[in-house]
């Protein structure tokens, strides 16, 4: 089990599979369009893990900036805290309808296709299915 001590305030959380392969945990800093790949990479890497409460809350702490760290700023940190300040993060970043206003406000500020112009009309369908959270890109 890792202790606090091999923390340091620049530690990154990465996840080693078979041996060479590397993904970092990353930081988030409060954007609507990174959350759901931030909390999942965090939920699988971090929140699945054996971890004490108190040690999942450092590590979420040491991987957040900007808007979502001020969102949690004024909540304690203590063991109890841990699931509070997840729901509190979920609840900010997480809500289907803040999202889905996001998805559709980054949409309908594609740039308009021009007639006759497949570059044009090819541009707008690689934006759209970046804008789509449901596209199937890799």
């Amino acid at each position: 089990m890792p202790s606090m001590m091999g923390l340091t305030p620049r530690a990154t959380i990465q996840l080693q599979l078979g041996g060479e392969n590397i993904i970092p945990l990353g930081k988030f800093s409060g954007k609507q369009e990174c959350w759901p790949r931030f909390i999942q990479t965090f939920k699988a890497m971090v929140d699945k893990q054996p971890y004490e409460p108190i040690l999942k809350l450092a590590i979420l702490e040491q991987h957040i900036i900007g808007q979502a760290k001020d969102c949690i700023k004024g909540l304690p940190f203590d063991e109890k805290s841990y699931t509070l300040v997840l729901k509190t993060l979920e609840d900010r970043f997480g809500d289907e309808d803040d999202r889905a206003a996001f998805h559709l406000g980054a949409i309908e500020d594609l740039p308009r296709v021009k007639e006759k112009e497949t570059y044009s009309l090819r541009k707008f369908y690689d934006n759209l299915q970046y804008s789509n959270p449901r596209s199937s890109r890799t």
